[in-house]
């Protein structure tokens, strides 16, 4: 398993940073390492999403695992089989305090050919994961006009 996991502080409020996150619609204006989110958030309903992986995009599906309005999400997709592959993607949201809240990003990936994958594209995925978090960040203090 490879886990890739991030907190930023974000000189907004986690009410701002939660609805740039669930705002999928939006994410083509701001995120350029997930341009397309599309789906309701809703536990058991389905995303579908471009990930931007090294200049080249991947069309993925994934299903909404958990869902804590205001605070939390995640979700898991695979490709074939879970034995195969399976990325799951954990988002948290923290208030501390006026204006500024912690925001924590946890990409995990697991599967038998996630060490060929990672050989073949590992340096894009830490891009994209950081990338990802880098946008959120920069979108929620736009917004917060910060």
């Amino acid at each position: 398993m490879k886990t890739y996991d991030s907190t930023l502080e974000i000189s907004a409020s986690a009410t701002q940073v939660w609805a740039v996150l669930t705002d999928f619609a939006s994410y083509a204006e701001w995120n350029s390492a997930l341009p397309r989110l599309s789906g309701d958030l809703g536990v058991g309903n389905t995303l579908s999403m471009d990930l931007d992986l090294g200049g080249k995009r991947m069309a993925v599906t994934a299903d909404v695992q958990d869902l804590e309005p205001g605070r939390s999400f995640s979700w898991k997709g695979k490709l074939g089989a879970e034995v195969l592959f399976t990325g799951r993607r954990e988002f948290t949201v923290a208030d501390d305090g006026p204006g500024t809240s912690t925001f924590r990003h946890v990409e995990s990936l697991s599967g038998l050919i996630v060490p060929v994958f990672l050989l073949a594209k590992g340096k894009a995925v830490g891009e994209h994961h950081h990338g990802f978090n880098r946008s959120v960040k920069q979108r929620a203090e736009e917004l917060a006009g910060r």
